[in-house]
C-alpha cells in the first residue's frame, strides 16, 4: 500500500516546552494576550489523546531523561473523547536539539476502536503492515489525555499551545487502564521557524520566572513508580 502522510513539511521547526505550576488557566491566557507576542486564539479548544510506543529498553524515554541531542518518539494520536479512537494518526517525531522533524500518517481504520491495550496493539499492527516499516520492536507504554488551547502571535510567526487537565494511564506490563492520574500543571509549547528564535527569547519574559522544560511522555512516566523503576 502506498504510504499516506501529511504535514511532512513540518521540519526544521523549533519546538520549546515549559511546565507551569501554581497558577490558573485564565492567568496564563491573559499573560498570552498581553505579552509582546499579542497572541490571539487560533483554533477551538479540543481534547487530545496520545498513545506512546517504545521498545523493551524504553529507549525513547531514556533519550528524554538523558537529554540526548538526537531522539525519536513514536506515538498515535486522536482527538475527542478518550474512550473511542476515531481518525487516529501515527506520528514519528525526531528532534535534534530544539529542531523538530515530524511525519504524520493517517491511519485508515474500518471503524472506531475502543481505547484499550488491545486497541493500541491493533493500531501498531496496522502501522507496521500498511503504513511504514519500523525496525524497532515497539510496545504501547503509556497514554496521555489532556485539553489544548491554540494561539497565534500577531505577526503570524509564532504558534503556541496551552495544555491542561492532564490524565495518563500505564499500558506497559498490562496495567489497569482505569488507573488515571491527574496532573494539575500546565504545559506551554511554542513552535516557530528557527529564524525567529532570538525574537522568542527576547519576548518570553512575561512567564519566564514560571517556566521549566518539560515533555509529556517524560512527565507521565515519572508519575508512575512502576515505569520509573524500569529506568531508575
Amino acid at each position: 500500500m502506498k504510504k499516506k502522510f501529511k504535514n511532512e513539511n513540518q521540519i526544521n521547526r523549533f519546538e520549546k516546552k515549559w511546565v507551569v505550576s501554581n497558577t490558573t488557566h485564565i492567568a496564563i491566557c491573559i499573560a498570552f494576550y498581553k505579552s509582546n507576542f499579542f497572541f490571539r486564539d487560533l483554533y477551538p479548544t479540543r481534547k487530545i489523546n496520545t498513545i506512546y510506543y517504545d521498545d523493551s529498553k524504553l529507549t525513547s524515554l531514556r533519550e528524554n531523561i538523558d537529554g540526548t541531542y538526537d531522539k525519536t518518539k513514536y506515538r498515535i494520536r486522536w482527538y475527542g473523547e478518550k474512550d473511542q479512537i476515531i481518525n487516529p494518526q501515527f506520528e514519528v517525531k525526531k528532534k535534534k536539539g530544539h529542531v523538530t522533524q515530524k511525519k504524520i500518517y493517517d491511519l485508515k481504520i474500518d471503524k472506531p476502536l475502543q481505547f484499550s491495550l488491545n486497541g493500541a496493539e491493533k493500531l501498531l499492527w496496522h502501522v507496521k503492515n500498511n503504513i511504514i516499516n519500523i525496525k524497532k520492536n515497539l510496545f504501547p507504554i503509556l497514554s496521555t489525555h489532556y485539553t489544548r488551547d491554540y494561539f497565534l502571535s500577531s505577526n503570524n510567526k509564532i504558534r503556541a499551545t496551552l495544555d491542561f487537565n492532564f490524565k495518563n494511564s500505564i499500558l506497559y506490563g498490562y496495567q489497569n487502564l482505569d488507573f488515571l492520574r491527574n496532573n494539575k500543571n500546565f504545559i506551554i509549547e511554542m513552535k516557530y521557524n528557527k529564524d525567529y528564535d532570538d525574537f522568542v527569547k527576547s519576548n518570553i519574559e512575561f512567564i519566564s520566572a514560571r517556566l521549566s522544560k518539560s515533555s509529556k511522555y517524560f512527565v507521565s512516566a515519572l508519575e508512575n513508580s512502576k515505569i520509573y523503576g524500569l529506568w531508575c
